[in-house]
């Protein structure tokens, strides 16, 4: 991780594809970019703040501390319960994908195209089974 002190000149609001809000600090040509809002709370265009950044093509801001040396606190957790619900739902698909290859080899006749299909059964059956703790 890197520590910057920037002057914020606009801050940019966009979606990925996955329809996730996120933010970009540009300052001096740069962008940084920020996936929890909480850290934007308080902050303006104008102002210098210090940003803890992980380096690299798309530099993620991981803390942002103001001029008087206030920072925001990381998320709440809802916005964690988001995240979890939607690395679930990855796990999900891939699990759903890994199965559905395997069943395609149990039976070699079987057209490979079904394999999608397949997976896609296996995967509405994962996220719609209900869990057994309830």
């Amino acid at each position: 991780m890197e520590k910057l002190k920037i002057e914020i000149e606009d801050v940019l609001t966009k979606k990925n594809a996955e329809n996730k809000v996120y933010w970009i600090l540009r300052s001096k040509g740069e962008g940084y970019f920020v996936w929890d809002k909480k850290l934007l709370e308080g902050i303006e265009i104008g102002d210098t703040v210090t940003i803890i950044y992980v380096p690299g093509k798309f530099p993620k801001v991981t803390e942002i501390i103001a001029e008087g040396g206030s920072k925001p606190q990381p998320t709440d957790e809802t916005e964690s319960e988001v995240e979890t619900v939607s690395k679930q739902q990855s796990i999900h698909r891939s699990v759903a994908l890994q199965a559905a290859v395997e069943f395609q080899k149990s039976d070699p006749k079987r057209d490979p195209k079904t394999v999608v299909s397949t997976a896609e059964t296996f995967y509405n059956f994962l996220e719609n089974d209900e869990d057994p703790k309830e």
